[in-house]
């Protein structure tokens, strides 16, 4: 592809100067060039809109992505808009751990429930690749515990997310985590929490770690009875795990969110779940 192909004059010169910066300048130019064809072929407006706008940081974007992660120029899709919306960030400006469920809010607003895992699994590698260009270009090498801690805390932010939609889906399927204590006079509803251990609970979560879990619910101060359909508690909320853990870790078309692993449990697989 020629920058006559595109119609973007200018447009090779930069993203060559870009490249040698790479481990592999040959193959990230090749890489950004497919997704410059991409964009292309899909969406020639917004390309083109955002070579007038951001000509150096849609290089720099392209290169950092098509030399270190190129698994994340896949999930970009093929409209300009992740990348406008990044180009057009500073982003010098780490994001904090209260930020990431805030924008991840933003981003399921009005999304039914049966189309929001796809909405999680999109919003994680868009913000992967924000994370991966700042790692690259803008935080200094001494500092990779920021990076980390960006990776962790938009893990954090998904996991919760997750937790709420597998909630939703049980409780619609067959009813709240409504029980009443002996005598019918009192209800009582167990708190159910997933624990985050190992990198991810120490901030450490890198760009492939699986997620160390737990499942805890609360226990009763005495004997239960009725429950959504007759349920026991460790019923119910095993279904509750079962449907997160489903939700997480099910590896779809357009990606997953997290590998699972469980055995930090006591008693590890052996153990309930």
């Amino acid at each position: 592809m020629t920058k006559e192909d595109l119609g973007l004059a200018g447009l090779m010169g930069r993203l060559d100067a870009a490249c040698a910066r790479a481990a592999d300048p040959a193959d990230a130019r090749m890489l950004c060039l497919q997704m410059l064809a991409t964009f292309a072929e899909h969406d020639p407006g917004g390309l083109e809109s955002l070579w007038a706008a951001h000509p150096d940081a849609l290089c720099r974007i392209l290169a950092a992505l098509g030399g270190a992660a190129p698994f994340l120029l896949r999930h970009l899709g093929s409209d300009t808009k992740v990348i406008a919306r990044m180009a057009g960030e500073d982003l010098s400006i780490r994001r904090a751990r209260a930020d990431y469920p805030v924008l991840l809010a933003a981003r399921l607003e009005g999304v039914p429930l049966e189309g929001r895992p796809a909405e999680l699994r999109r919003f994680k590698y868009e913000e992967l690749a924000r994370i991966t260009v700042r790692d690259l270009d803008v935080v200094p090498i001494e500092e990779t515990g920021v990076t980390l801690a960006e990776v962790s805390h938009l893990a954090d932010a998904l996991l919760a997310a997750s937790l709420e939609i597998a909630r939703a889906q049980i409780v619609s399927k067959i009813g709240p985590p409504l029980w009443y204590l002996s005598g019918g006079s009192e209800s009582f509803e167990p708190a159910f929490a997933v624990l985050g251990l190992g990198k991810l609970g120490s901030e450490e979560l890198n760009y492939s770690s699986d997620v160390d879990l737990v499942y805890v619910y609360q226990n009763a101060p005495g004997s239960l009875e009725g429950g959504p359909r007759d349920r026991s508690p460790v019923e119910y909320f095993s279904r509750l795990a079962q449907a997160y853990g489903r939700i997480v870790a099910e590896v779809t078309g357009d990606g997953f969110l997290y590998r699972v692993d469980l055995d930090l449990r006591p008693e590890g697989k052996a153990g309930p779940l």
